[in-house]
């Protein structure tokens, strides 16, 4: 199912797209590369780094939306960093390059609660 390019505003259209993006991965996964010539295979491999990219900017703006309301403090980690390395078990490194890349590109809340520029 694809939905129309724009801005998604609830929980259901959200998760609507993610699994309409992780259908069509599962079925990349396992795409016959082997029958694939040179060329082609050379013309793919940017395509899939673009989706690569997109994935890793959806995540960075999900963290930063965590890391914004100071999520982690009300669900008993200490910090955003914490509550991604245990809820989605990855390593304390990638979880903190993700906060530490969304504090540095997406707009911070000031104390008058104006956003400051990345």
């Amino acid at each position: 199912m694809f939905i129309g390019m724009g801005m998604i505003t609830d929980q259901e259209q959200a998760s609507t797209v993610a699994d309409s993006v992780c259908d069509a991965l599962r079925t990349l996964a396992t795409t016959e590369f082997a029958t694939f010539d040179d060329l082609t295979l050379l013309e793919f491999v940017p395509i899939l780094e673009r989706v690569t990219r997109l994935a890793y900017a959806a995540q960075i703006h999900l963290t930063g939306e965590i890391d914004t309301r100071r999520i982690a403090g009300t669900h008993g980690y200490p910090n955003t960093a914490a509550l991604l390395r245990g809820t989605l078990q990855i390593s304390a490194h990638d979880a903190a390059t993700r906060v530490t890349t969304a504090r540095a590109v997406l707009p911070q809340p000031q104390v008058s609660g104006a956003p400051t520029p990345p």
